[in-house]
Protein backbone atom coordinates (compact mmCIF):
# COMPACT_ATOMS: atom_id res chain seq x y z
CA UNK A 1 0.00 0.00 0.00
CA UNK A 2 2.96 1.89 -0.11
CA UNK A 3 3.08 5.18 -2.30
CA UNK A 4 5.42 4.54 -5.64
CA UNK A 5 8.33 6.64 -6.85
CA UNK A 6 6.21 7.56 -10.26
CA UNK A 7 3.08 8.72 -8.30
CA UNK A 8 5.62 10.67 -5.57
CA UNK A 9 7.12 12.47 -8.14
CA UNK A 10 3.77 13.37 -9.78
CA UNK A 11 2.51 14.51 -6.52
CA UNK A 12 5.65 16.80 -5.71
CA UNK A 13 6.77 18.04 -9.40
CA UNK A 14 4.73 21.41 -8.73
CA UNK A 15 7.18 22.13 -5.54
CA UNK A 16 10.49 21.35 -8.06
CA UNK A 17 9.44 24.42 -10.54
CA UNK A 18 12.56 23.86 -12.99
CA UNK A 19 13.52 20.15 -12.60
CA UNK A 20 11.92 17.55 -14.81
CA UNK A 21 9.07 15.47 -13.21
CA UNK A 22 10.56 12.33 -13.14
CA UNK A 23 14.40 12.94 -11.59
CA UNK A 24 16.25 9.84 -10.58
CA UNK A 25 18.22 10.25 -7.59
CA UNK A 26 20.47 7.90 -5.74
CA UNK A 27 18.98 5.79 -2.94
CA UNK A 28 14.95 5.95 -4.69
CA UNK A 29 13.72 2.61 -4.32
CA UNK A 30 11.74 0.58 -6.08
CA UNK A 31 9.41 -2.53 -6.07
CA UNK A 32 10.63 -4.19 -9.66
CA UNK A 33 13.20 -4.00 -12.19
CA UNK A 34 10.48 -2.93 -14.40
CA UNK A 35 8.96 -0.03 -12.49
CA UNK A 36 13.07 1.09 -12.25
CA UNK A 37 13.15 0.97 -15.76
CA UNK A 38 10.01 2.89 -16.69
CA UNK A 39 10.51 6.04 -14.36
CA UNK A 40 13.88 5.86 -16.00
CA UNK A 41 12.22 6.09 -19.62
CA UNK A 42 9.70 8.62 -18.28
CA UNK A 43 12.73 11.00 -17.24
CA UNK A 44 14.55 10.28 -20.67
CA UNK A 45 11.14 10.90 -22.64
CA UNK A 46 11.38 14.68 -20.56
CA UNK A 47 14.54 14.95 -21.19
CA UNK A 48 15.00 14.24 -24.64
CA UNK A 49 16.51 11.00 -25.14
CA UNK A 50 16.73 6.70 -25.19
CA UNK A 51 17.56 4.59 -22.66
CA UNK A 52 18.59 1.03 -22.94
CA UNK A 53 20.07 -2.10 -21.05
CA UNK A 54 23.64 -2.06 -20.10
CA UNK A 55 26.04 -4.14 -18.31
CA UNK A 56 24.29 -6.91 -15.52
CA UNK A 57 25.92 -9.39 -12.55
CA UNK A 58 24.42 -12.74 -11.96
CA UNK A 59 25.32 -14.70 -9.15
CA UNK A 60 26.00 -18.75 -8.28
CA UNK A 61 22.05 -18.88 -8.68
CA UNK A 62 21.32 -17.09 -12.29
CA UNK A 63 19.63 -14.63 -10.14
CA UNK A 64 20.49 -10.91 -11.36
CA UNK A 65 21.96 -8.59 -8.46
CA UNK A 66 22.62 -5.46 -10.70
CA UNK A 67 21.50 -3.84 -13.49
CA UNK A 68 22.64 -1.12 -16.07
CA UNK A 69 20.57 1.62 -17.68
CA UNK A 70 22.97 3.81 -19.91
CA UNK A 71 21.75 6.00 -22.77
CA UNK A 72 20.71 4.74 -26.48
CA UNK A 73 24.34 7.00 -27.75
CA UNK A 74 26.43 4.59 -25.02
CA UNK A 75 29.12 2.79 -26.78
CA UNK A 76 30.98 3.67 -29.90
CA UNK A 77 30.61 1.59 -33.49
CA UNK A 78 32.96 -0.52 -34.35
CA UNK A 79 32.65 0.95 -38.10
CA UNK A 80 33.86 4.04 -38.07
CA UNK A 81 32.31 4.73 -41.67
CA UNK A 82 29.07 3.81 -40.75
CA UNK A 83 26.46 6.28 -39.71
CA UNK A 84 25.67 6.14 -35.90
CA UNK A 85 24.05 7.74 -33.29
CA UNK A 86 26.56 6.32 -30.78
CA UNK A 87 28.64 8.87 -29.47
CA UNK A 88 30.00 7.57 -26.61
CA UNK A 89 27.71 8.96 -24.12
CA UNK A 90 28.75 7.93 -20.22
CA UNK A 91 25.40 8.96 -18.57
CA UNK A 92 23.49 6.02 -16.90
CA UNK A 93 21.80 4.47 -14.11
CA UNK A 94 22.97 1.32 -11.92
CA UNK A 95 20.47 -0.37 -10.18
CA UNK A 96 21.02 -3.08 -7.23
CA UNK A 97 18.73 -5.54 -5.86
CA UNK A 98 18.12 -5.01 -1.96
CA UNK A 99 17.35 -7.71 0.56
CA UNK A 100 13.56 -7.86 0.54
CA UNK A 101 13.80 -8.56 -3.81
CA UNK A 102 13.58 -4.56 -4.64
CA UNK A 103 16.09 -2.27 -6.53
CA UNK A 104 17.66 0.67 -5.27
CA UNK A 105 19.62 3.34 -7.94
CA UNK A 106 23.18 3.04 -6.08
CA UNK A 107 24.93 5.21 -8.82
CA UNK A 108 23.82 7.81 -11.08
CA UNK A 109 25.32 9.69 -13.91
CA UNK A 110 22.97 12.67 -15.50
CA UNK A 111 25.51 14.04 -17.83
CA UNK A 112 25.45 13.58 -21.75
CA UNK A 113 27.21 14.73 -24.81
CA UNK A 114 24.96 14.89 -27.43
CA UNK A 115 22.04 16.87 -28.49
CA UNK A 116 18.70 15.93 -27.02
CA UNK A 117 15.29 15.57 -29.21
CA UNK A 118 13.57 18.90 -29.60
CA UNK A 119 10.08 17.28 -30.57
CA UNK A 120 7.55 14.75 -29.88
CA UNK A 121 7.93 13.44 -33.15
CA UNK A 122 11.93 12.85 -32.57
CA UNK A 123 11.75 11.68 -29.42
CA UNK A 124 9.39 8.73 -30.42
CA UNK A 125 12.94 7.19 -32.45
CA UNK A 126 13.92 6.08 -29.74
CA UNK A 127 13.38 2.51 -29.19
CA UNK A 128 12.73 2.82 -25.78
CA UNK A 129 9.74 5.46 -26.25
CA UNK A 130 8.19 3.21 -29.22
CA UNK A 131 7.69 0.55 -26.07
CA UNK A 132 4.27 -0.80 -26.40
CA UNK A 133 2.34 -1.87 -22.92
CA UNK A 134 0.08 -5.29 -22.72
CA UNK A 135 -3.00 -3.13 -22.29
CA UNK A 136 -2.25 -1.50 -25.23
CA UNK A 137 -0.91 -5.35 -27.15
CA UNK A 138 -4.31 -6.54 -25.97
CA UNK A 139 -5.80 -4.20 -27.66
CA UNK A 140 -4.05 -4.29 -30.77
CA UNK A 141 -4.39 -8.20 -30.76
CA UNK A 142 -8.20 -8.19 -30.34
CA UNK A 143 -8.57 -5.47 -33.22
CA UNK A 144 -6.36 -7.42 -35.51
CA UNK A 145 -8.36 -10.43 -34.61
CA UNK A 146 -11.54 -8.89 -36.05
CA UNK A 147 -9.77 -8.26 -39.06
CA UNK A 148 -9.02 -4.11 -38.48
CA UNK A 149 -6.37 -3.17 -41.20
CA UNK A 150 -3.02 -2.06 -39.73
CA UNK A 151 -3.95 1.44 -40.28
CA UNK A 152 -6.61 1.83 -39.01
CA UNK A 153 -5.17 0.02 -35.46
CA UNK A 154 -2.61 3.24 -35.57
CA UNK A 155 -5.65 5.52 -35.92
CA UNK A 156 -7.33 4.14 -33.30
CA UNK A 157 -4.52 3.79 -31.04
CA UNK A 158 -3.45 7.92 -31.97
CA UNK A 159 -0.41 7.16 -33.37
CA UNK A 160 -1.01 8.42 -37.10
CA UNK A 161 1.40 11.27 -37.83
CA UNK A 162 4.64 12.69 -36.62
CA UNK A 163 2.96 14.98 -34.49
CA UNK A 164 1.18 12.39 -31.94
CA UNK A 165 2.08 12.74 -28.55
CA UNK A 166 1.68 9.01 -28.06
CA UNK A 167 5.31 7.35 -27.61
CA UNK A 168 4.58 4.79 -29.81
CA UNK A 169 5.71 4.20 -33.36
CA UNK A 170 3.57 3.12 -36.56
CA UNK A 171 6.75 0.89 -37.23
CA UNK A 172 6.39 -0.70 -33.45
CA UNK A 173 2.64 -0.93 -34.08
CA UNK A 174 3.21 -3.05 -37.28
CA UNK A 175 6.24 -5.33 -35.54
CA UNK A 176 3.76 -6.07 -32.95
CA UNK A 177 1.03 -6.93 -35.58
CA UNK A 178 3.79 -8.72 -37.36
CA UNK A 179 4.68 -10.78 -33.90
CA UNK A 180 0.80 -11.47 -33.18
CA UNK A 181 0.43 -13.20 -36.97
CA UNK A 182 3.41 -15.04 -36.26
CA UNK A 183 1.99 -16.65 -33.43
CA UNK A 184 -1.62 -17.12 -34.56
CA UNK A 185 -0.10 -19.72 -37.54
CA UNK A 186 1.35 -22.05 -35.11
CA UNK A 187 -0.23 -25.37 -35.73
CA UNK A 188 -2.83 -23.68 -37.18
CA UNK A 189 -3.92 -27.02 -38.78
CA UNK A 190 -4.12 -28.24 -35.51
CA UNK A 191 -6.72 -25.21 -34.08
CA UNK A 192 -7.94 -26.07 -37.66
CA UNK A 193 -9.36 -29.42 -37.03
CA UNK A 194 -10.29 -29.06 -34.00
CA UNK A 195 -12.34 -25.94 -34.64
CA UNK A 196 -14.21 -27.75 -37.26
CA UNK A 197 -14.20 -31.07 -34.90
CA UNK A 198 -16.42 -29.13 -32.07
CA UNK A 199 -18.60 -27.02 -35.67
CA UNK A 200 -19.25 -31.08 -36.59
CA UNK A 201 -20.47 -31.76 -32.62
CA UNK A 202 -22.96 -28.97 -32.63
CA UNK A 203 -23.93 -29.53 -36.37
CA UNK A 204 -25.12 -32.96 -37.64
CA UNK A 205 -25.47 -32.19 -41.64
CA UNK A 206 -21.39 -30.54 -41.91
CA UNK A 207 -19.62 -32.41 -44.09
CA UNK A 208 -15.68 -32.10 -44.20
CA UNK A 209 -12.80 -33.04 -46.77
CA UNK A 210 -9.25 -33.69 -46.91
CA UNK A 211 -6.95 -34.47 -49.47
CA UNK A 212 -3.11 -35.30 -48.15
CA UNK A 213 -0.21 -35.73 -49.82
CA UNK A 214 2.37 -38.31 -50.16
CA UNK A 215 3.87 -37.59 -46.95
CA UNK A 216 0.33 -37.00 -45.10
CA UNK A 217 0.39 -33.51 -44.94
CA UNK A 218 -3.23 -32.05 -45.64
CA UNK A 219 -2.80 -30.41 -49.11
CA UNK A 220 -6.89 -29.51 -49.41
CA UNK A 221 -9.60 -28.87 -47.30
CA UNK A 222 -13.59 -27.74 -47.96
CA UNK A 223 -15.95 -27.84 -45.61
CA UNK A 224 -19.74 -27.03 -46.03
CA UNK A 225 -22.10 -26.69 -43.01
CA UNK A 226 -25.66 -27.96 -42.53
CA UNK A 227 -27.12 -24.72 -43.51
CA UNK A 228 -24.69 -24.17 -46.40
CA UNK A 229 -26.66 -27.09 -47.81
CA UNK A 230 -30.17 -26.28 -47.38
CA UNK A 231 -29.57 -23.18 -48.45
CA UNK A 232 -28.03 -24.76 -52.16
CA UNK A 233 -31.00 -27.14 -52.06
CA UNK A 234 -33.67 -24.47 -51.86
CA UNK A 235 -32.01 -21.34 -53.52
CA UNK A 236 -28.25 -21.64 -55.28
CA UNK A 237 -28.66 -18.74 -57.15
CA UNK A 238 -28.45 -16.01 -54.60
CA UNK A 239 -24.88 -14.59 -53.32
CA UNK A 240 -24.35 -16.62 -50.42
CA UNK A 241 -22.24 -18.85 -48.75
CA UNK A 242 -22.06 -22.25 -49.38
CA UNK A 243 -19.28 -23.21 -48.48
CA UNK A 244 -14.99 -23.09 -47.58
CA UNK A 245 -12.20 -24.20 -49.33
CA UNK A 246 -8.19 -24.07 -48.21
CA UNK A 247 -5.86 -24.44 -50.89
CA UNK A 248 -2.24 -25.02 -50.71
CA UNK A 249 -1.89 -24.45 -54.42
CA UNK A 250 -3.64 -22.89 -57.30
CA UNK A 251 -3.42 -25.92 -59.69
CA UNK A 252 -5.91 -27.20 -62.15
CA UNK A 253 -6.19 -30.59 -60.48
CA UNK A 254 -6.40 -28.59 -57.39
CA UNK A 255 -9.78 -26.42 -58.85
CA UNK A 256 -10.61 -30.27 -60.17
CA UNK A 257 -10.82 -31.64 -56.76
CA UNK A 258 -12.66 -28.94 -54.71
CA UNK A 259 -15.22 -28.85 -57.61
CA UNK A 260 -15.93 -32.25 -57.97
CA UNK A 261 -16.24 -32.72 -53.86
CA UNK A 262 -18.67 -29.85 -53.79
CA UNK A 263 -20.73 -31.05 -56.03
CA UNK A 264 -20.64 -34.63 -54.59
CA UNK A 265 -21.61 -32.35 -51.35
CA UNK A 266 -24.28 -30.99 -52.70
CA UNK A 267 -25.64 -34.02 -53.89
CA UNK A 268 -24.85 -34.02 -57.26
CA UNK A 269 -26.86 -30.58 -58.38
CA UNK A 270 -24.35 -28.18 -60.33
CA UNK A 271 -24.40 -24.54 -59.96
CA UNK A 272 -26.25 -22.22 -62.65
CA UNK A 273 -23.95 -19.78 -62.95
CA UNK A 274 -20.07 -19.36 -61.56
CA UNK A 275 -18.36 -16.25 -61.28
CA UNK A 276 -14.45 -16.45 -60.86
CA UNK A 277 -11.70 -14.37 -61.54
CA UNK A 278 -9.53 -15.14 -64.84
CA UNK A 279 -7.75 -17.67 -63.54
CA UNK A 280 -6.95 -20.25 -66.16
CA UNK A 281 -5.99 -22.83 -63.88
CA UNK A 282 -9.73 -22.46 -62.51
CA UNK A 283 -11.34 -21.91 -65.62
CA UNK A 284 -10.31 -25.47 -67.30
CA UNK A 285 -11.21 -27.03 -64.45
CA UNK A 286 -14.53 -25.85 -64.56
CA UNK A 287 -14.79 -27.04 -68.14
CA UNK A 288 -13.95 -30.71 -66.87
CA UNK A 289 -16.26 -30.86 -63.72
CA UNK A 290 -19.05 -28.26 -64.35
CA UNK A 291 -19.99 -29.25 -67.80
CA UNK A 292 -23.66 -27.54 -67.17
CA UNK A 293 -22.42 -24.43 -65.04
CA UNK A 294 -22.16 -21.06 -66.81
CA UNK A 295 -18.94 -19.83 -66.21
CA UNK A 296 -18.57 -15.58 -66.35
CA UNK A 297 -15.71 -13.41 -65.54
CA UNK A 298 -16.24 -11.54 -62.13
CA UNK A 299 -17.33 -7.76 -62.79
CA UNK A 300 -14.66 -6.27 -60.94
CA UNK A 301 -12.08 -8.50 -62.60
CA UNK A 302 -13.75 -6.90 -66.29
CA UNK A 303 -13.66 -3.48 -65.27
CA UNK A 304 -10.31 -2.84 -63.92
CA UNK A 305 -8.64 -3.62 -67.30
CA UNK A 306 -11.47 -1.44 -68.79
CA UNK A 307 -8.78 1.77 -69.26
CA UNK A 308 -6.56 -0.59 -71.04
CA UNK A 309 -9.26 -2.36 -73.18
CA UNK A 310 -11.06 0.40 -73.90
CA UNK A 311 -8.22 3.29 -74.08
CA UNK A 312 -8.23 6.91 -74.97
CA UNK A 313 -12.34 7.07 -75.31
CA UNK A 314 -12.60 5.79 -71.66
CA UNK A 315 -10.04 8.22 -70.27
CA UNK A 316 -10.81 11.36 -71.83
CA UNK A 317 -14.40 11.28 -73.09
CA UNK A 318 -16.43 11.95 -69.31
CA UNK A 319 -19.55 11.32 -71.10
CA UNK A 320 -18.83 7.90 -72.43
CA UNK A 321 -17.80 6.57 -69.06
CA UNK A 322 -20.57 7.73 -67.19
CA UNK A 323 -22.63 6.07 -69.33
CA UNK A 324 -20.62 3.09 -69.67
CA UNK A 325 -20.35 2.52 -65.98
CA UNK A 326 -23.78 3.36 -65.75
CA UNK A 327 -24.86 1.01 -68.07
CA UNK A 328 -23.06 -2.17 -66.46
CA UNK A 329 -23.71 -1.32 -63.28
CA UNK A 330 -27.79 -0.42 -63.13
CA UNK A 331 -29.19 -1.79 -65.63
CA UNK A 332 -29.50 -5.60 -63.93
CA UNK A 333 -30.36 -3.42 -60.69
CA UNK A 334 -33.15 -1.05 -63.07
CA UNK A 335 -34.32 -3.95 -64.56
CA UNK A 336 -35.44 -6.37 -61.47
CA UNK A 337 -35.30 -3.43 -58.37
CA UNK A 338 -36.44 -0.27 -59.49
CA UNK A 339 -40.33 -0.04 -59.37
CA UNK A 340 -41.19 2.34 -62.72
CA UNK A 341 -43.51 4.74 -61.76
CA UNK A 342 -47.48 4.11 -63.50
CA UNK A 343 -47.63 6.84 -66.10
CA UNK A 344 -51.60 6.22 -67.16
CA UNK A 345 -52.38 4.68 -63.86
CA UNK A 346 -54.53 1.50 -65.15
CA UNK A 347 -54.10 -1.98 -63.34
CA UNK A 348 -52.99 -3.88 -66.56
CA UNK A 349 -50.30 -1.28 -66.59
CA UNK A 350 -48.65 -2.31 -63.36
CA UNK A 351 -49.15 -5.74 -64.42
CA UNK A 352 -47.10 -5.37 -67.65
CA UNK A 353 -44.68 -3.91 -65.40
CA UNK A 354 -44.33 -6.89 -63.49
CA UNK A 355 -44.14 -9.31 -66.04
CA UNK A 356 -42.40 -7.40 -68.94
CA UNK A 357 -38.48 -6.55 -69.71
CA UNK A 358 -37.94 -2.61 -69.68
CA UNK A 359 -37.80 -2.29 -73.25
CA UNK A 360 -41.04 -4.17 -74.18
CA UNK A 361 -42.59 -2.65 -71.38
CA UNK A 362 -41.69 0.93 -72.87
CA UNK A 363 -43.56 -0.49 -76.33
CA UNK A 364 -46.31 -1.56 -74.31
CA UNK A 365 -46.52 1.65 -72.60
CA UNK A 366 -46.46 3.48 -76.06
CA UNK A 367 -49.83 1.51 -76.87
CA UNK A 368 -51.35 1.83 -74.18
CA UNK A 369 -50.92 5.71 -74.19
CA UNK A 370 -52.48 5.91 -78.09
CA UNK A 371 -55.16 3.77 -76.60
CA UNK A 372 -56.87 6.97 -74.90
CA UNK A 373 -57.56 8.30 -78.10
CA UNK A 374 -59.91 5.61 -79.36
CA UNK A 375 -63.49 5.18 -78.55
CA UNK A 376 -66.08 1.67 -78.59
CA UNK A 377 -68.76 2.65 -81.07
CA UNK A 378 -70.48 -0.74 -81.15
CA UNK A 379 -70.39 -3.76 -79.16
CA UNK A 380 -72.01 -7.16 -79.38
CA UNK A 381 -73.54 -9.96 -76.78
CA UNK A 382 -71.02 -12.30 -77.98
CA UNK A 383 -67.90 -10.17 -77.62
CA UNK A 384 -67.08 -8.28 -80.31
CA UNK A 385 -66.28 -4.40 -80.47
CA UNK A 386 -65.90 -2.02 -82.97
CA UNK A 387 -63.46 0.30 -82.24
CA UNK A 388 -62.35 3.55 -83.83
CA UNK A 389 -60.06 6.83 -83.39
CA UNK A 390 -62.13 9.49 -81.60
CA UNK A 391 -60.27 12.10 -84.17
CA UNK A 392 -61.90 11.30 -86.90
CA UNK A 393 -65.87 10.97 -85.46
CA UNK A 394 -68.20 11.49 -88.61
CA UNK A 395 -65.42 11.68 -91.41
CA UNK A 396 -66.74 9.32 -93.89
CA UNK A 397 -63.27 7.64 -94.13
CA UNK A 398 -63.00 6.99 -90.63
CA UNK A 399 -61.59 3.17 -89.83
CA UNK A 400 -63.05 0.44 -87.59
CA UNK A 401 -60.86 -2.32 -85.87
CA UNK A 402 -63.34 -5.31 -84.69
CA UNK A 403 -61.69 -6.94 -81.70
CA UNK A 404 -63.19 -9.78 -79.81
CA UNK A 405 -62.91 -10.70 -76.58
CA UNK A 406 -65.09 -13.86 -75.34
CA UNK A 407 -63.34 -14.96 -72.20
CA UNK A 408 -60.57 -14.13 -69.82
CA UNK A 409 -58.09 -16.53 -72.41
CA UNK A 410 -57.26 -14.10 -75.28
CA UNK A 411 -58.41 -11.14 -77.11
CA UNK A 412 -57.51 -10.87 -81.06
CA UNK A 413 -57.49 -7.75 -82.82
CA UNK A 414 -58.22 -7.12 -86.76
CA UNK A 415 -55.03 -5.19 -87.36
CA UNK A 416 -52.96 -8.55 -86.06
CA UNK A 417 -50.45 -6.39 -83.99
CA UNK A 418 -50.13 -9.49 -81.73
CA UNK A 419 -49.55 -12.02 -84.92
CA UNK A 420 -47.02 -9.78 -85.63
CA UNK A 421 -45.07 -8.38 -82.99
CA UNK A 422 -46.50 -10.55 -79.58
CA UNK A 423 -47.74 -7.59 -78.26
CA UNK A 424 -50.97 -5.84 -77.79
CA UNK A 425 -52.09 -3.31 -79.51
CA UNK A 426 -53.81 -0.41 -78.76
CA UNK A 427 -57.60 -1.27 -79.87
CA UNK A 428 -57.32 -4.51 -77.92
CA UNK A 429 -56.01 -2.25 -75.19
CA UNK A 430 -59.09 0.07 -75.27
CA UNK A 431 -61.37 -3.05 -75.27
CA UNK A 432 -59.39 -4.12 -71.78
CA UNK A 433 -59.69 -0.84 -70.00
CA UNK A 434 -62.77 -0.44 -70.86
CA UNK A 435 -64.23 -3.31 -69.43
CA UNK A 436 -61.62 -3.15 -66.66
CA UNK A 437 -59.59 -5.87 -66.78
CA UNK A 438 -56.68 -5.78 -64.25
CA UNK A 439 -54.17 -8.35 -65.95
CA UNK A 440 -53.16 -9.25 -69.45
CA UNK A 441 -54.56 -12.34 -70.48
CA UNK A 442 -52.88 -15.42 -70.57
CA UNK A 443 -52.75 -16.54 -74.44
CA UNK A 444 -51.79 -12.84 -75.33
CA UNK A 445 -48.00 -12.82 -73.18
CA UNK A 446 -45.18 -14.33 -74.95
CA UNK A 447 -42.76 -16.18 -73.10
CA UNK A 448 -39.72 -14.71 -75.02
CA UNK A 449 -41.07 -11.21 -73.76
CA UNK A 450 -40.94 -11.76 -69.99
CA UNK A 451 -38.50 -11.09 -67.03
CA UNK A 452 -37.96 -14.79 -66.21
CA UNK A 453 -39.11 -16.40 -69.72
CA UNK A 454 -41.37 -18.42 -67.91
CA UNK A 455 -41.66 -21.45 -70.39
CA UNK A 456 -43.69 -23.62 -68.39
CA UNK A 457 -47.15 -21.20 -68.88
CA UNK A 458 -50.14 -23.06 -71.26
CA UNK A 459 -49.79 -20.82 -74.71
CA UNK A 460 -51.11 -24.07 -76.88
CA UNK A 461 -54.15 -21.55 -77.12
CA UNK A 462 -52.08 -18.58 -78.97
CA UNK A 463 -52.63 -20.14 -82.11
CA UNK A 464 -56.24 -20.84 -82.40
CA UNK A 465 -57.48 -16.90 -82.45
CA UNK A 466 -59.08 -15.02 -84.93
CA UNK A 467 -56.70 -14.09 -87.83
CA UNK A 468 -58.82 -11.67 -89.88
CA UNK A 469 -61.98 -10.35 -88.67
CA UNK A 470 -65.04 -9.29 -91.33
CA UNK A 471 -68.52 -10.27 -91.44
CA UNK A 472 -70.80 -11.05 -88.51
CA UNK A 473 -70.47 -13.87 -85.32
CA UNK A 474 -71.41 -16.49 -87.74
CA UNK A 475 -68.36 -15.99 -89.76
CA UNK A 476 -66.27 -15.59 -86.78
CA UNK A 477 -67.91 -19.52 -85.34
CA UNK A 478 -67.38 -20.99 -88.93
CA UNK A 479 -63.63 -19.55 -89.19
CA UNK A 480 -62.66 -20.70 -85.81
CA UNK A 481 -64.45 -23.92 -87.08
CA UNK A 482 -61.77 -24.21 -89.67
CA UNK A 483 -58.82 -23.63 -87.19
CA UNK A 484 -59.55 -26.28 -85.03
CA UNK A 485 -59.86 -28.57 -88.18
CA UNK A 486 -56.79 -27.19 -89.33
CA UNK A 487 -55.10 -28.20 -85.42
CA UNK A 488 -56.31 -31.92 -85.40
CA UNK A 489 -54.89 -32.29 -89.22
CA UNK A 490 -51.62 -30.95 -88.13
CA UNK A 491 -51.50 -31.83 -84.59
CA UNK A 492 -48.67 -34.67 -83.79
CA UNK A 493 -51.59 -37.29 -82.86
CA UNK A 494 -53.09 -39.79 -85.25
CA UNK A 495 -56.40 -39.99 -86.65
CA UNK A 496 -57.80 -43.85 -86.08
CA UNK A 497 -60.77 -44.55 -88.88
CA UNK A 498 -63.59 -44.48 -86.93
CA UNK A 499 -62.87 -41.24 -85.80
CA UNK A 500 -62.06 -40.03 -89.06
CA UNK A 501 -65.37 -42.07 -90.20
CA UNK A 502 -67.37 -39.74 -87.41
CA UNK A 503 -65.52 -36.68 -87.98
CA UNK A 504 -66.55 -36.67 -92.07
CA UNK A 505 -70.04 -37.48 -91.09
CA UNK A 506 -70.37 -34.58 -88.61
CA UNK A 507 -68.84 -32.00 -91.61
CA UNK A 508 -71.65 -33.57 -93.96
CA UNK A 509 -74.49 -33.08 -91.33
CA UNK A 510 -73.03 -29.63 -90.84
CA UNK A 511 -72.86 -28.73 -94.45
CA UNK A 512 -75.79 -30.12 -95.74
CA UNK A 513 -77.50 -27.91 -92.91
CA UNK A 514 -76.09 -24.72 -93.63
CA UNK A 515 -75.65 -22.37 -97.36
CA UNK A 516 -73.43 -19.93 -95.76
CA UNK A 517 -70.38 -22.38 -95.34
CA UNK A 518 -69.46 -21.71 -98.84
CA UNK A 519 -68.91 -17.80 -98.70
CA UNK A 520 -67.23 -18.59 -95.95
CA UNK A 521 -64.70 -20.34 -97.81
CA UNK A 522 -64.68 -18.14 -100.99
CA UNK A 523 -63.39 -15.21 -98.66
CA UNK A 524 -59.64 -14.56 -98.96
CA UNK A 525 -57.65 -16.44 -96.10
CA UNK A 526 -54.72 -14.45 -95.33
CA UNK A 527 -53.18 -16.58 -92.55
CA UNK A 528 -49.17 -16.67 -93.75
CA UNK A 529 -48.53 -19.78 -91.35
CA UNK A 530 -51.75 -21.89 -92.10
CA UNK A 531 -51.74 -21.42 -96.04
CA UNK A 532 -47.68 -22.41 -95.98
CA UNK A 533 -48.98 -25.38 -94.26
CA UNK A 534 -52.08 -26.43 -96.47
CA UNK A 535 -49.40 -25.96 -99.56
CA UNK A 536 -46.69 -27.99 -98.32
CA UNK A 537 -48.94 -30.75 -97.67
CA UNK A 538 -51.14 -30.29 -100.67
CA UNK A 539 -48.44 -31.64 -102.64
CA UNK A 540 -46.36 -34.17 -100.36
CA UNK A 541 -43.72 -31.78 -99.43
CA UNK A 542 -42.48 -31.61 -95.63
CA UNK A 543 -44.06 -29.40 -93.31
CA UNK A 544 -41.06 -27.55 -91.36
CA UNK A 545 -40.30 -25.10 -94.20
CA UNK A 546 -37.55 -22.92 -94.98
CA UNK A 547 -36.79 -20.19 -96.64
CA UNK A 548 -35.17 -20.65 -100.46
CA UNK A 549 -31.74 -20.24 -100.93
CA UNK A 550 -30.26 -16.52 -101.45
CA UNK A 551 -29.54 -15.87 -105.21
CA UNK A 552 -25.95 -15.95 -106.15
CA UNK A 553 -24.73 -12.52 -107.28
CA UNK A 554 -23.32 -12.22 -110.93
CA UNK A 555 -19.49 -10.88 -111.32
CA UNK A 556 -16.52 -10.74 -110.07
CA UNK A 557 -16.72 -13.00 -106.30
CA UNK A 558 -15.47 -11.85 -103.04
CA UNK A 559 -12.56 -11.97 -101.71
CA UNK A 560 -12.07 -14.62 -99.11
CA UNK A 561 -8.43 -14.82 -98.04
CA UNK A 562 -8.91 -14.10 -95.13
CA UNK A 563 -11.14 -17.32 -94.37
CA UNK A 564 -8.76 -19.67 -96.18
CA UNK A 565 -7.61 -21.30 -93.38
CA UNK A 566 -11.29 -22.98 -92.68
CA UNK A 567 -10.36 -25.14 -95.63
CA UNK A 568 -6.97 -26.56 -94.19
Amino acid sequence: MEESDITQAMRTSSSRSGEPVFLPAVGMEFDSAKEAKDFCNLYSWEIGFGIRKGRNRVNDNNYTTRQDFVRSCEGLCPNSRAATCRTGCKAMIRLHRTSDHGWVISRLHLQHNHPCSATHGQNKQWLSHSDIGPMTKDVVQKLRENNIPIGRVCSILGVDGTQSTIPIRKEAVRSLCARIAQDNIKDDIGKTLGLLEQMKRNDVGMEISFKIDEDGKIKLMLWCTGKNRADYAKFGDVSIVFGGVLLTTEKVEDFEWAFSKFVEIMGGKEPHTILTDQCQEMAAAIKTTLKATNHRWCRWHVLRKTKQKVGPTYSKKINFKKEFNKLVTEETMVLRCVCRKCRVGVPIERHAELIYTRRIYEKFYNELYYAGGYAIKSRTSDGVFEVAHSLFDGNADQIFYKVVYVGGEKITCQCGLYEHLGLLCRHSLKVLVYLDVKEIPKNNIMPRWMKDGDESADHSNVKTGFDVIRGSSDVLKKRALVNRVLEVAYGPNTISEEVYAQAMGVMDLVRSQSSMLQPLVDQPFHDPRISAVTSASAIGAPTNIRCPDRPTKKGRPANSSLQSWKEE
